[in-house]
């Protein structure tokens, strides 16, 4: 649905300098332009529309991106124990080796 109405829109605005009431056509044939307040508001509240969309969807990737943010953290953190346990289990090793090789 959303998409229809952006291939919509794109094609008013491809079309809108053959329309009568476009600035260029406004321009070539000298006619004055009197604005319809109706079409304008209906324009406003659909481009509203498609803004709050657009809001709607930068929201849901900010909390998605918020939300891998805090499991990568989470795995940085379990990986860095891992690799500190290493490091101990590594030096109790050679300490045994030591050990046993006296």
């Amino acid at each position: 649905q959303f998409e229809r109405r952006v291939r919509e829109k794109e094609r008013q605005l491809s079309a809108a300098p053959r329309q009568l009431g476009s600035y260029e056509y406004l321009a070539q044939n000298s006619i004055k332009y009197v604005p319809d307040h109706r079409r304008t508001m209906v324009d406003r509240a659909s481009y509203m529309e498609f803004l709050e969309t657009q809001l709607e969807r930068a929201t849901a990737c900010c909390h998605a991106v918020q939300a891998y943010s805090q499991r990568m953290d989470v795995i940085q953190d379990s990986l860095t124990t891992a690799e500190i346990q290493l490091v101990e289990n590594e030096k109790l090793v050679r300490t045994l080796q030591a050990i046993s090789s006296q």
